[in-house]
This record gives C-alpha cells, sequence and structure tokens, in this order.
C-alpha cells in the first residue's frame, strides 16, 4: 500500500516554490499563511481526475507527526502540461481558498472564483499563451473594472 501511494504522488517543489514566492509577493491577499504549512503534491496517475489543483487541510491528529496545515494537490496529467505563467495562476487560484484562522480555514469553489480566472483572463485561459507571470507583474493590472 504504501509502495503505491509513493509510485502515485511525488512532492511538488516547484509548484511549493510558486506558493513561497506568491506568499511573498502578494502578502495583502496571503500575509497570513506560512509557507512552511503548506505541502504540495502532485497525482502521477494519469487520466486520475479533469482538475488541475485541489486544497484540502491536513487534519489536526496529523499534526504531531508532520509539519503540514495544507495539502494541495495537483495533477500531472492535465496540471503538469501547462505553461509555467498558467501554473502560478492555479497556485495563486488555490492559495484563495485558504483562510486566516487558527487553524486555516478554506473556502470551497465557488462560481465568483471561477468568474474571476474567467473574467480576468478569458474562458481558456490556461491556453493562453500570453498570460502574465504575476510573480513578476501585479496581479490587479489584469483585473477588468467593471
Amino acid at each position: 500500500m504504501a509502495e503505491q501511494i509513493e509510485q502515485d504522488y511525488e512532492i511538488d517543489h516547484q509548484s511549493f516554490n510558486y506558493c513561497r514566492r506568491l506568499i511573498e509577493r502578494y502578502p495583502e491577499e496571503f500575509g497570513f499563511i506560512a509557507s512552511e504549512d503548506i505541502l504540495v503534491v502532485r497525482n502521477m496517475v494519469v487520466g486520475h481526475s479533469r482538475y488541475y489543483a485541489a486544497t484540502s487541510r491536513i487534519h489536526k491528529f496529523l499534526w504531531p507527526v508532520m509539519d503540514y496545515k495544507i495539502l494541495i494537490k495537483t495533477n500531472q496529467c492535465n496540471y503538469g502540461l501547462l505553461p509555467e505563467n498558467a501554473q502560478i495562476l492555479v497556485m495563486y487560484h488555490e492559495l484563495k481558498h485558504i483562510v486566516e484562522g487558527e487553524p486555516y480555514k478554506l473556502i470551497y469553489h465557488t462560481v465568483e472564483d471561477h468568474d474571476f480566472m474567467v473574467g480576468t483572463f478569458g474562458m481558456h485561459w490556461a491556453l493562453r499563451e500570453d498570460l502574465p507571470n504575476i510573480l513578476e507583474e501585479a496581479i490587479n493590472e489584469f483585473v477588468p473594472t467593471r
């Protein structure tokens, strides 16, 4: 069983680095998140899921044996194929689910959070070659005014 888990998942250091840099870049949105509380893993099972990533809390009973409180799971079969700027946007989107509190709280997917991605970057945002790098350019520069 443990061997199968090792084959199905691996630590996603690159996406963790995106999260860490986003927390540093956007302290007004993510300053309450300690990057060391986040574990990012990549699901290596091909065709397992249609989503790019999902965020969940790690249950309190595991805290004494692991240092993480938040789990972000990415999917190699689709997230892994995205260009770097799209992966960074996905991590931004996942971090937006984390709400300040002790322990962290999560907001689950709503129409509004998908509206933000589609309204800001277009219907097929993940396929765009001209996506901005929000680690270099402020994301609020791209938010349409209504």
